[in-house]
This record gives structure tokens, sequence and C-alpha cells, in this order.
């Protein structure tokens, strides 16, 4: 079924059978009380997971606490939006022969007043009232009441006709399968409808549709593509999995370049966090902390919540001894806020102990070149030609620091020769004029680039630091070595790139830096500068590429 909730009455659940039926992997149940052998009642509520923050089973007081121990009324309060909006859903089940027999439906209208008086009690919280009442509309005094005071019949928002409308199919057909909303559910109503259910000769379903706000939150998503470590090598007699391209093709058919590019990124951090680490590496706990935090960051547990719990299995590889038997008792006691928070600590600590490690082991080879240096005074701790930041003096003979004051005015230096042919052609008829004797020419057409080619290109990379895309050369490199088929939708994404002349947003974004040429002296002119460019790593792979294709073609 579609619906997010579902309300279900006259369920004749017992104590066992409530303990062996299961709602299944998508819905979470919520049972009321459970009814003896012989009873015809029972209500339940089945609620989609992650479709809500938290779902929390209303306690009643009075009168509505009897109807609750009958298993005739059970309710939920459902939190969305940011956890702070919720709404109320009441599932009743009424007093069968309500609707000939008087005592009944005396026993029905003190059951319906008592649970609109619960709901006014609550405050304006948006409401929904719905179950098999027993009765029709039009045969009962409270009912009738209601609709005309701060009630609606959500009947109103249909657009069936009165016979296919009927939910009860015994006899000629009636409507007592009732839907009711206060006023501030009736603003968020958007259409009614009564539809046919499994079993054809009972009721029918009725279906309501809201506009209730999204259950959202900040998604704290671990990545691996910046893990500053090496990976392990493939063994000699690997044989790569294949990787198919078919949701990379889908998103160039349709001329999304930056969803195509998105899809790319998303499955190579996924394939590349099955790539084992080679030695104890820091970052490598600190993505299964990462993963405890996000865990502790969410409202609600649910889908999202078993997956982000099942990942954190992939940090059971890197650890051993007392660390991996506590890791194993603490994952199988299951996904509970305490365990989760348990986990964390236990990942945390791990994790601090791995980069203090690292960072030991840092200074013992720090130490270690110092004592070898000694002849050579540690010249290497500054070398002479460092990149250090230098005053720039300015056209005007004033000095400056400010790098945003550094940045125009290189801009303002490099400027005529930037517009140089921007108001007019370049000569070509001049230019071989002077070098057209001495010049070879021929006809060249560029191929398209390959999957193999791109393997090629990532193999050549020199380790690096990572680009804005947290890309590290290192991460490209290991994905072609145990998954060159990924690149094959790689080589796809600047082809058409290179047929449609349309970039993508990682392309165009870039971080610009200045770095101070070595030969400069002590009062540099903005000429002398030379800003570098931080780039997509994945995009800028792919620039070395064509210029060697190029190249071979030249040669």
């Amino acid at each position: 079924m579609k619906e997010d909730v579902i309300a279900v009455s006259e369920t004749h659940a017992t104590d066992k059978s409530q303990k062996t039926l299961d709602a299944g992997s998508d819905r979470n149940v919520f049972w009321g009380a459970p009814v003896d052998e012989k009873s015809r009642c029972g209500v339940s509520l089945l609620v989609r997971k992650s479709c809500a923050w938290d779902v929390r089973t209303l306690s009643f007081q009075g009168a509505c606490d009897k109807y609750s121990k009958q298993g005739r009324l059970h309710a939920n309060q459902l939190f969305r939006n940011d956890g702070k909006r919720s709404f109320l859903i009441y599932c009743l089940y009424g007093h069968a022969g309500a609707r000939w027999e008087a005592d009944k439906r005396v026993l029905l209208h003190e059951m319906l007043d008592s649970v609109f008086q619960d709901v006014a009690m609550r405050g304006g919280i948006p409401a929904i009232v719905v179950g098999d009442f027993n009765t029709e509309v039009t045969e009962s005094a409270v009912l009738e009441q209601m609709v005309t005071c701060d009630w609606f019949d959500a009947v109103g928002w249909s657009t069936q006709d009165t016979a296919s409308m009927k939910t009860s199919l015994k006899g000629g057909g009636s409507r007592i399968d009732l839907c009711f909303m206060n006023k501030e559910s009736a603003g968020l109503c958007r259409s009614f409808e009564t539809y046919g259910a499994p079993v054809k000769t009972d009721h029918r379903v009725i279906s309501a549709q809201f506009d209730w706000p999204l259950a959202k939150q900040v998604r704290y998503m671990v990545k691996n593509v910046g893990v500053k470590c090496k990976y392990q090598d493939p063994p000699a007699a690997f044989v790569p999995d294949v990787v198919d391209s078919f949701d990379v093709r889908q998103a160039l058919t349709r001329g999304d370049i930056n969803k195509a590019l998105d899809v790319w990124c998303r499955k190579a951090d996924a394939l590349l966090a099955r790539i084992l680490l080679s030695g104890v590496s820091a970052d490598a706990r600190d993505v299964g902390n990462g993963r405890g935090k996000e865990l502790l960051c969410m409202q609600a547990y649910g889908y999202r919540a078993d997956i982000t719990w099942r990942n954190i299995a992939h940090v059971r590889k890197y650890l051993e001894g007392d660390a991996l038997s506590c890791f194993d008792e603490l994952y199988r006691g299951g996904l509970t806020r305490t365990n989760a928070g348990d986990m964390h600590r236990f990942l945390n600590e791990h994790c601090q102990r791995a980069q203090t490690r690292c960072r030991n082991a840092r200074l013992k080879a720090w130490k270690s070149r110092v004592r070898e240096s000694e002849k050579d005074a540690y010249r290497w701790l500054k070398p002479l030609n460092s990149n250090a930041g230098k005053v720039m003096k300015l056209p005007d003979g004033s000095f400056t620091a400010t790098e945003e004051t550094q940045l125009r005015a290189i801009l303002d230096a490099r400027q005529p020769i930037f517009q140089k042919f921007g108001e007019r052609e370049p000569r070509v008829e001049q230019f071989f004029e002077f070098f057209g004797q001495t010049m070879r020419s021929s006809e060249m057409h560029l191929q398209d680039i390959t999957g193999a080619d791109s393997v090629a290109a990532a193999l050549d990379t020199a380790p690096s630091s990572p680009g804005l895309d947290h890309f590290r050369p290192e991460s490209l490199t290991a994905l072609a070595k145990w998954y060159p088929q990924l690149f094959d939708s790689r080589a796809l994404l600047f082809n058409w790139i290179e047929l449609h002349s349309i970039w993508t947003d990682e392309m165009i974004y870039a971080y610009t830096a200045l770095v101070p040429k070595s030969s400069m002296s002590s009062e540099a002119s903005p000429g002398e500068y030379r800003p570098i460019s931080v780039l997509s790593m994945v995009c800028g792979v792919n620039t070395g590429l064509v210029v060697v294709t190029v190249a071979r073609g030249v040669d």
C-alpha cells in the first residue's frame, strides 16, 4: 500500500498473535491492547519506516483508558519536519450492532465523546480519528454534532459518487468506515478516496492524502575518497568485478551532466570503501567514528539508520585482539540509542589511539631526520627557496601583504594580456607570413576517450593533496587497479563534454592561491607572482589525459 500510515480495525490480535506477526521490513507495527480469543475487537497502526522522526504511543486517562484496554482504541503521535511538528492519529473500533441496538449505540456515543474530548485536551495539534465506527454519520447524533462544530468528515474531499464511497459491502452496502479531522488537519488535507481491499466481500479501504511537512534532517555523509593512507594492491590472480555504467548513461541521455558526475562520484565512493587499507591508519578508524556520530545525530531510527549501522561493520577488518571482541559484542547488541552511544565512544577512543600512534610515528621520523641532518645545519627545515608569503610592491610604489589586494593587482597587471584579442581577431595571415615557411601542418581529429585511457591516466597520477571534490590521486589510482570498468562511464562523461561543450559545475569551481616564484626579489611586482588553482581531482586527471592524447597525435 502507498500510504505512510495504515490504521487497522478489528484485528482480533491476541497477545500471542501480536508477538508472532511481523509488519515487514518497511513498516513498524504499533499494536493496541491484546484481546482474548472470543473478542471481535483489536486495533493497530502500521507506520512506514523513516516517514517520521519518532512515533510515540499515547497514554490515556479516564474513560479513554478503559476503551484502550478493551482493544477498541489506540493512538500514536508522529513527529515530522525537524522533529518539532507532530500530528495525532486515533484508530478506533465501534461497537458492532450500534446501528440497530440502542444500548450499544449509547456505548458507542460515550466512547466517541471521550475520544473527541481527549483530542481537545491535547491542544491545537492536527488530529485524525479513523476506524470502523459501525455506524453511519446520519445514524449518530454525536457524529452529526461534531460535523456541525469543529470537526470535518474527510469524505468532503472526495470526487467519487455515493455508491463508490460505500465501505462495508455487506447487504446493500453502507459507509461505516470513517475519517474525521479537526480544523488543524483539515487545512492540510489534499484528497480522499475509497478503493478495494484484498478481501472483496468485506470492507473497502479509505485513504486520505495530507500535505504534512516532510521529515528532514542534516545528513552527515562520511566520504572515503579523502583517506590519507595507502591502499592495498590487488593480488596477482585478481579478476576485477563488473561495474555497469547504466545510471551514468541515463543521466547523459537526459542531458544532465552534473547528475551524471554525481552518480559516478557516489559509485566511486562506495567502491572505494571496499578496498582494504594497508597498515594501521587513523582515517580507517575515523570513518567508523563518523558513522557512529551520524547515528547519534538522528532523532529517530529507521531505514537510513539501519544502513548506517550496517556500514559500521566495515571498520571490523581494521581491529584486532580485545578491540575486535569488544566491537563484535557491541555490534551483536543491535541498533538502539544506548548501544549506538557505546559504539560511538568505543570507536572514538580507538580513533584517538590510532591518531596518537600516527603522530608518534611522524615525530619519531622527524627526530631521526634531525639527527641525520646536523651536517647540513638543519637547512631542510626551512629551505632557502621556501614558498613563504612576501610583500608585494604595487605599481604606485606602495607595499601590501593583503592577499585580496595582491590578487586584484595581479589581475590588473595581466588584464592587458587577457584582453589582447578581446576587441579584434588575431592576425592569422601575419602570423603565417613570418612562421609559415618553417611550419608543417596536417589535419587532426580527436578520438573518443576510452576507459583504458582513463585507467592509464589514473595509474600515472602522482600522489598529491585532494581536489575540491575531496578525491585524492591515491584514491583514483586504487580504483583503477581494483575496478577498472568504473572508468568506462568516466570516459563517457568527458566524451559528452567534448561533444556538447557543456562543462560540469565541478569544472567551473576552483580555489586560487598565490605561489611566489623562487627567483623573486624582496620587492616583487604583481607580474612576478604565479597564481595556481586547485580544481576537482576527477576533472583534473582528465585534463592531463587530453594533453597526453594531443601530444601523442603531434608526435
